[in-house]
């Protein structure tokens, strides 16, 4: 963290009566602040490659800061919670090991607590009045993320209905470029001209948007491009390799932004390490499947004699033939196979509603890959260090009354990458799914860092560069070319 010893020396004695005052306790007990000063710092180093740069700050924001933080990692009660289940803890300091948590690339971790605390203490300690002068006017620092979660669930739909059906990347990427820099505008004003700026309304904007023309970037390469009509397979190829390699090669030089108060800037670090999180576990999903895939006992293409023309599951003339185009001349007893089918039917209604998959239960194609990616196959998902999963023994607990419909976000993810790969091996595109994966590992790379410093407005002009460039390699790899 760059601080050097006599530095330490000043904040560990000038943070240690403010914990003999809080905490009741006396001199001799806490003799030991020094040393958990140092750990702090040791372990704030091993949260990310990309560290939070404290030798931004004074040594006056550094002791802000660290006494900040002991008195966070001493509440009663947790500031990070998981996804989908939200247990009381019984534990006793239930933030002790909150840095070691924030190490871990985990998309359960749910930051946005901490994240708020850290804006509310921070207005605390400058003392912040809003709204010209009317110290009845707070800032809403628990702002809630529903407004935006909708409006990317109801963009994300329009991108994925467009695309499919129409190709319509340019225009999309044009219209949701527009309102994306209305509102990098309207919050850079408030900021700027107003008291009004709400850094969370802000953050929660940028995220959204990230989510949104990530999704039109992917969207067009599964559809506009795999899915094309206008070039065989090897142009495909050709073409997936050609976006790799320029986005590679294209570097973004990206802007740090103003010095912000250093509560507020350890909150957009939390933000960063948000996104760390949950690109991280999509990409180790997608590692994991490609091994699976690199193994000689993995079969990359249908046989050619279990591919079918059929659309529908009521189509296929006879049981025998359902089950030779499901098992792919896999021997199974028939009444296993149709118990498994009845639970792959009642499966794909659960994840049209929950995992984010546009699926249906009578759609052959749909049926197949959900009973051989979700229902049949035994590849194992390390959730955590406590917890090994099947996608079938994810499966088995949606149903569970006692429990929620999941009990990890990490559980959606790998059920929804699965079924994407499924989808693409049934095409003949398995390998071309691999292509994919390195492009969007670059586009989640580029957009990793764009995050320069801890000013949110800049970083999201940084993130709208990024999207520039991605837009600008799909128009002159493909779409000027075809």
């Amino acid at each position: 963290m760059g601080l050097s010893s006599d530095e330490i020396d000043f904040i560990a004695n000038s943070i240690e009566p403010v914990i003999i005052n809080r905490t009741q306790s006396t001199k001799s007990e806490n003799k030991n602040v020094h040393d958990r000063v140092e750990r702090i710092l040791k372990a704030l180093d091993a949260i990310d490659e990309n560290e939070f740069d404290f030798s931004l700050f004074s040594i006056g924001e550094k002791k802000i800061f660290l006494e900040s933080l002991i008195e966070i990692l001493e509440l009663e009660t947790p500031v990070l919670q998981r996804y989908f289940i939200s247990k009381e803890s019984k534990q006793k300091s239930p933030n002790r090991k909150l840095l070691y948590n924030l190490s871990k690339k985990d998309a359960d971790l749910y930051l946005d607590q901490f994240i708020s605390d850290l804006f509310i203490r921070n207005e605390a300690n400058h003392r912040c009045i809003l709204s010209n002068g009317d110290p009845s006017f707070i800032c809403n620092y628990r702002y809630s993320r529903k407004e935006s979660i909708n409006y990317r669930n109801e963009a994300t739909a329009d991108i994925r209905f467009r695309i499919r059906n129409f190709g319509d990347f340019d225009n999309l990427y044009h219209n949701y470029m527009k309102v994306y820099l209305a509102e990098i505008a309207r919050h850079n004003d408030q900021k700027v001209n107003t008291g009004l700026y709400n850094p969370v309304e802000c953050i929660y904007m940028i995220d959204v948007y990230i989510d949104i023309f990530a999704s039109l970037l992917l969207q067009t390469i599964n559809y506009c491009i795999m899915m094309s009509d206008k070039i065989d397979y090897a142009e495909k190829e050709k073409v997936l390799e050609n976006i790799y390699l320029e986005a590679k090669e294209s570097k973004i030089d990206f802007k740090e932004g103003s010095k912000q108060e250093i509560l507020w800037s350890f909150a957009i670090y939390l933000f960063f390490l948000t996104r760390r999180n949950s690109f991280a576990t999509e990409l180790n999903v997608q590692e994991l499947l490609e091994q699976q895939m690199n193994d000689p006992s993995y079969v990359m293409e249908v046989p050619e004699d279990c591919k079918y023309s059929y659309k529908s599951i009521d189509e296929v003339p006879t049981k025998k033939e359902l089950r030779k185009i499901f098992l792919e001349g896999k021997e199974e007893k028939e009444e296993r196979f149709n118990k498994r089918f009845a639970e792959m039917q009642n499966l794909i209604d659960i994840l049209l509603l929950t995992a984010g998959r546009d699926l249906g239960s009578e759609h052959l194609q749909h049926a197949k890959v959900v009973y051989r990616e979700v229902i049949e196959d035994d590849l194992q998902y390390e959730i955590s260090s406590e917890k090994i999963q099947t996608a079938n023994t994810i499966a088995r607990h949606i149903n569970k009354p006692e429990t929620p419909l999941y009990e990890e976000l990490s559980s959606t993810i790998f059920l929804r990458e699965k079924i994407s790969r499924g989808l693409f091996r049934e095409v003949g595109l398995a390998a071309l799914y691999i292509k994919k994966n390195k492009v969007q590992k670059c586009i989640y790379e580029d957009i990793l860092s764009a995050f320069t410093g801890y000013d949110e407005i800049q970083i999201s002009k940084n993130l709208k560069r990024v999207y520039a460039k991605y837009h600008k390699i799909l128009l002159a790899e493909y779409f000027d070319k075809y």
